[in-house]
């Protein structure tokens, strides 16, 4: 009995250490992309779809809405840490970026339902060890974001998610089967890739 118990232990132990390894080998060759890589085809996107608004969960420095300030007719951009916040607010407080503070989870329904029109979402609203970045409840809020983009209006969004790494690797993210499953329960004929470190949802 106890031998049957310990080959038990030493299996699911093998399991997660096989998991670990897996995790930890990716990361270690995985080179992510530029972040004017990741911009570029935010715009492409933008562009192929004819998309003029843009919602950024993740303000950080606020580079990005900076940079599609000019190719986007309404920008909105929300941010968790109070202090990142502040800052991209006096940054954009003469442009037309909207800034927003708080938890994207409950943020996001206030802007979307004032907006009917498609979207281009660029979610990258997860927690970061980075200086004055703070955390919410999950290390990533994307299930939660990613229900109220599909409980809003139903309009031919373009979603992209960054990080793909992430998924499956690290705490609360699901992986990238589980996330799919999700997506098409809600939205049967979405069309989702992932490659160079973006899930790429079109709705």
């Amino acid at each position: 009995m106890m031998k049957g118990y310990k080959m038990t232990i030493l299996g699911e132990v093998k399991k997660i250490l096989d998991k670990t390894l897996k995790a930890f080998s990716f990361k270690k060759e995985f080179v992510s992309p530029t972040y004017e890589y990741k911009r570029a085809e935010i715009l492409r996107y933008a562009k192929e779809h004819d998309l003029k608004v843009f919602i950024e969960t993740g303000t950080y420095k606020g580079e990005t809405p900076a940079m599609l300030m000019n190719d986007f007719d309404e920008l909105y951009t929300i941010e968790l840490s109070e202090e990142l916040y502040k800052m991209a607010t006096e940054r954009f407080a003469r442009t037309k970026i909207k800034t927003h503070h708080g938890d994207s989870t409950k943020v996001l329904p206030e802007i979307i339902i004032n907006i009917d029109k498609p979207i281009l979402f660029w979610l990258d609203g997860h927690y970061s060890n980075a200086p004055f970045c703070a955390k919410g409840t999950l290390e990533t809020p994307i299930i939660e974001e990613l229900l109220t983009i599909f409980n809003a209006k139903d309009f031919p969004h373009v979603i992209l998610i960054d990080d793909a790494r992430c998924f499956g690797t690290e705490k609360d993210y699901p992986s990238i089967k589980e996330l799919k499953k999700f997506i098409c329960s809600h939205r049967p004929k979405a069309d989702i890739a992932v490659y160079e470190d973006i899930i790429r949802i079109k709705l």
